[in-house]
């Protein structure tokens, strides 16, 4: 069958209008979140799974076993002295048994 183009303008057009229609414009971001208000959601209390002394309670155990531990089974993060910046350290890539620029993300 053929086509005309005055057919698929229309066609065209009606898809654009449909689209624009449907809310997949760019719109101006949203200046309510957490990085805004400074209030970051605990889903683990708001779900009554814990509550917020044992929420803490677990996070600073995995802090200290991850960073402030001597144990280098557990640990990722390695003080390497100082220079004229101040404190160095090193987070392992324990993936891959060696320092990575990459490894950088298991401390984050």
């Amino acid at each position: 069958m053929k086509r005309s183009k005055a057919h698929l303008t229309l066609v065209g057009f009606g898809l654009l209008s449909l689209i624009s229609s449907c809310g997949l414009t760019q719109r101006e971001p949203e200046h309510s979140g957490a990085f805004y208000t400074g209030k970051y959601r605990n889903l683990f209390t708001e779900w009554d799974i814990a509550t917020s002394t044992e929420v803490q309670a677990k996070l600073d155990a995995y802090w200290n076993s991850l960073f402030a531990s001597t144990d280098n089974e557990r640990r990722v993060y390695y003080s390497a002295g100082s220079n004229e910046n101040g404190p160095m350290a090193y987070i392992a890539d324990i993936g891959n048994n060696d320092v990575r620029s990459e490894g950088m993300s298991y401390g984050m």
